[in-house]
């Protein structure tokens, strides 16, 4: 039972390297480089006074402007996928 479990346990190690191998090789071979992406809309925020909040709203920032910002930045969150 004991050498079984330590069999399992090389085996899934064993297989875990290859895998990792197998995935660094691919991406290596077919030079996959990261996508970079666009700086994301935080025009309803700035710095806080207040060191624990450290963001805060805009003032005068609307509800309406809050919903229309969170749609865009849904919208390019989902484009990014």
């Amino acid at each position: 039972m004991k050498q079984s479990r330590l069999v399992n346990t090389a085996i899934t190690l064993v297989s875990l390297a290859i895998g990792l191998a197998g995935a660094e090789l691919g991406v290596r071979l077919l030079d996959i480089r990261p996508r970079p992406m666009e700086p994301l809309p935080v025009l309803m925020y700035r710095l806080s006074d207040n060191p624990i909040l450290q963001y805060e709203f805009h003032p005068g920032y609307v509800q309406q402007t809050i919903k229309k910002h969170m749609k865009a930045t849904l919208k390019f969150f989902a484009g990014s996928l």
